[in-house]
């Protein structure tokens, strides 16, 4: 039973890593002009994923640790120019 769990596992993890790469090279590519297709990026975010995946999981946490406070850094600073620019709008 551990066998298959441990099975199961793993595919889940290769296909949303799949689907999250596809995801973020497709966001990016709206965003900016990449000088390569969308397929290449989705290619690089997966291969950067199993990179971090490969590091071992304390390496893991400490990444994912950091994109969290990049995300809610980046968040209050969005946050905090929309409060500043509806203040402005209002006088």
């Amino acid at each position: 039973m551990a066998i298959i769990s441990a099975s199961l596992l793993t595919l889940d993890f290769a296909s949303t890593s799949v689907v999250s790469a596809a995801t973020a090279s497709a966001y990016l590519a709206g965003e900016v002009v990449l000088p390569f297709p969308d397929w290449v990026g989705a290619a690089i975010v997966f291969l950067l994923f199993i990179c971090i995946s490969l590091s071992g999981l304390r390496d893991s946490a400490r990444i994912a640790l950091s994109v969290l406070s990049f995300h809610v850094r980046f968040l209050i600073l969005q946050a905090s120019n929309q409060v500043s620019a509806i203040a402005r709008s209002s006088r």
